[in-house]
């Protein structure tokens, strides 16, 4: 079984590198008049397909592609920086990208982001924010939502003594952090700025069955709209510090609720 996984993530590493390069060979064979011999993104196409177009961030690229069917680029936004995993392209015909943002205070994580970027179907820039701090950053997934709003992921990060204070079992965050997850609501205002309107944190919403003394402490199986602190961690060895790691969100208008997606 480990010899599957291994083999798994070898063969994804192989296609995110020559994704990259199949990318620029395409281009450059369109751009010299020249035929493709597969489209942008492409690897299969046959008749179960769903019809319609796909857009496309590629991870180490700035630029962000509508393909169609045949894997031929129809529209192309350049940005400044590289995406923070997720593109949507909205009603309006305008595109919405998270990008890495520059000098980004939390620092490099997984999926990490910084910014918020709307530009029109043209290309021009509508929406410049950038948002983080050395303690919180956004990541992965975000929605417009119907108000105009944007509904960011953002991961936050605790220090071992803010852990332990919430229940973790201390052998567990000795010499590291833990980083869950929060949503983040913001306004947009002018071509720049934003304002926090609503936020969520898990942080909020605890539970542990370990320490007594504390006072998130509870039967955990009583309390399903609790986390438990404690959930997927071995006493005695260190966890990772990604520890909800949300990623993706999304919402239901007819119900006014939010759903995320975690491991």
């Amino acid at each position: 079984m480990k010899v599957r996984r291994q083999i798994s993530w070898i063969v994804i590493l192989i296609l995110l590198t020559l994704g990259g390069i199949t990318l620029a060979q395409s281009r450059s064979d369109s751009t010299n008049g020249g035929p493709a011999t597969q489209g942008v993104g492409l690897i299969r196409n046959d008749p179960g397909a769903y019809p319609g177009y796909t857009l496309l961030s590629p991870l180490q690229s700035t630029s962000t592609f509508l393909i169609d069917m045949k894997g031929t680029v129809v529209k192309t936004w350049e940005t400044d920086s590289t995406p923070a995993s997720i593109a949507y392209l909205l009603e309006s015909g305008n595109l919405m990208r998270a990008g890495l943002a520059a000098n980004a205070p939390f620092g490099r994580t997984a999926g990490g982001g910084g910014k918020m970027q709307e530009f029109s179907w043209n290309g021009d820039l509508v929406w410049d924010f950038a948002w983080g701090t050395p303690t919180a950053t956004q990541h992965h997934d975000f929605i417009r939502l119907p108000n105009g709003n944007v509904l960011m992921v953002v991961k936050e990060r605790k220090t071992a003594a803010e852990a332990i204070a919430a229940g973790r079992i201390p052998s567990t965050v000795e010499g590291t952090e833990v980083q869950p997850d929060s949503l983040i609501e913001i306004k947009p205002v002018g071509k720049t700025g934003g304002e926090i309107v609503w936020e969520w944190h898990l942080w909020d919403h605890l539970i542990q069955d370990v320490d007594k003394d504390k006072a998130n402490f509870g039967d955990v199986l009583a309390h399903p709209e609790r986390v438990d602190i404690n959930f997927n961690v071995v006493a005695g060895r260190r966890a990772n510090p990604d520890w909800s790691h949300f990623n993706a969100v999304a919402y239901n208008a007819d119900l006014d609720q939010v759903v995320v997606s975690l491991r």
